[in-house]
């Protein structure tokens, strides 16, 4: 899993996220206040669970990030053809 999160809504939530492109090795990490709480696990697992993840989508494009479904994040550089194209991790 390439975000992961610290920290329970309502209130401050720490985001940790790291690029799945092969042989990338950038990550991130960011801040934010989750004003709503989670729904309750009882009631919502998948609710709860994706909670924090879907308040960090915004932030996380603002970043240049993208997500691709079934592949997971990549950071602003390998998210753009042309400079993952450039780059290479020598073999």
């Amino acid at each position: 899993m390439t975000l992961a999160s610290e920290g329970e809504a309502p209130g401050p939530v720490r985001f940790y996220l790291a690029c799945d492109w092969p042989h990338c090795d950038t990550h991130t990490m960011f801040d934010l206040v989750v004003a709503e709480p989670a729904p309750p696990i009882e009631e919502d697992f998948w609710g709860h669970i994706m909670h924090t993840a879907e308040a960090s989508v915004e932030r996380v494009r603002e970043l240049g990030w993208t997500y691709h479904e079934g592949i997971g994040h990549w950071c602003s550089r390998c998210s753009d053809p042309v400079d993952r194209a450039r780059w290479r991790k020598p073999s």
